[in-house]
């Protein structure tokens, strides 16, 4: 209805055969109720996890989130998210990276997010005209019940340019972000860092291969 959302999203991708099998795998299942109070504000939970095979590693994470956010205007929103996942890394190789070996077992991650959103998309599904930014700052802490303290901020925005003769629609798409360890922290787990490959950015490549 007008009032309640329920979503679920999934990703897989992956390659190969046997040993040399590549998956990656996600699910996300949540609750959002769209207007808390009748005040404008809105909120909800969700339940998300994940699996990863490669010929190097084997990691599996389950978690979950609470969110609750405000309408700033029609086209823009800012909202607060607090997150926990436990991620398992194990079938660690000997020849694997450094990076990946050193978080072998099982962690959690525990973070505080705060976005802020503004859409002019003159439809949400199928959009062909207005603009989409985003911008995220996520603050993960062991004062908040994790392993890891670590700052990150992203950003992203997209453009819908449709010409009128013929009636083509560009789109244009840029996202950028930035990481670092603070409080003693070693540093960035390998699961929550930067990585181009696999199905979403440089096909070809297996994931976590590039960056």
């Amino acid at each position: 209805g007008h009032k309640l959302k329920i979503s679920v999203s999934g990703k897989w991708s992956g390659f190969g055969f046997g040993d040399d099998e590549i998956e990656n795998k996600n699910l996300r299942l949540g609750v959002f109720a769209k207007d808390l109070f009748e005040k404008g504000y809105f909120g909800g939970c969700e339940a998300f996890g994940r699996q990863e095979k490669d010929d190097r590693y084997r990691l599996d994470g389950l978690g979950g989130a609470l969110l609750f956010g405000c309408r700033l205007s029609e086209t823009s929103n800012a909202y607060l998210k607090y997150s926990y996942e436990s991620v398992d890394v194990y079938h660690v190789e000997s020849f694997a990276p450094t990076e990946i070996s050193r978080h072998t077992g099982r962690k959690g991650v525990s973070t505080a997010s705060l976005t802020y959103e503004r859409s002019t998309y003159d439809d949400n599904l199928y959009p062909i005209d207005g603009s989409y930014r985003n911008v995220t700052v996520d603050v993960a802490s062991s004062a908040f019940g994790g392993d890891f303290n670590f700052v990150r901020t992203t950003g992203e925005a997209t453009w819908y340019i449709t010409t009128p003769h013929p009636k083509i629609t560009f789109v244009f798409r840029i996202k950028g972000g930035w990481e670092g360890e603070y409080a003693g922290s070693a540093n960035v787990p390998f699961y929550e860092r930067f990585y181009a490959g696999s199905s979403d950015t440089i096909r070809g490549y297996k994931l976590r291969f590039i960056g």
